[in-house]
């Protein structure tokens, strides 16, 4: 789940500024790695369904039990969307 952007809130006009905002996250050769990416995708044990985000067995129940690691919630017009930790 990504967290809150620090984007700028307005829409993209031309395809140049796509461009540009990719290539701003870009790092230098000097400094490319190896690294892994590993999606977690949840579903049930009872009927392996994926979770709804709303209900005692929701997304956002389990946001909010993390919240008892030391995750701070972080809400967007009133609903729970991500947690922030050390810069994580």
């Amino acid at each position: 789940m990504s967290g809150p952007s620090n984007a700028k809130e307005s829409p993209i006009t031309d395809h140049r500024e796509l461009v540009d905002y990719l290539s701003s996250g870009a790092r230098p050769k000097s400094e490319w790695t190896i690294g892994t990416e590993h999606e977690k995708f949840g579903f049930r044990l009872d009927d392996l369904r994926p979770p709804t985000w709303d209900g005692p067995r929701g997304i956002e129940a389990m946001l909010k039990g993390l919240t008892r690691f030391g995750w701070q919630p972080f809400e967007e017009h009133g609903k729970l969307i991500a947690l922030l930790k050390d810069g994580a």
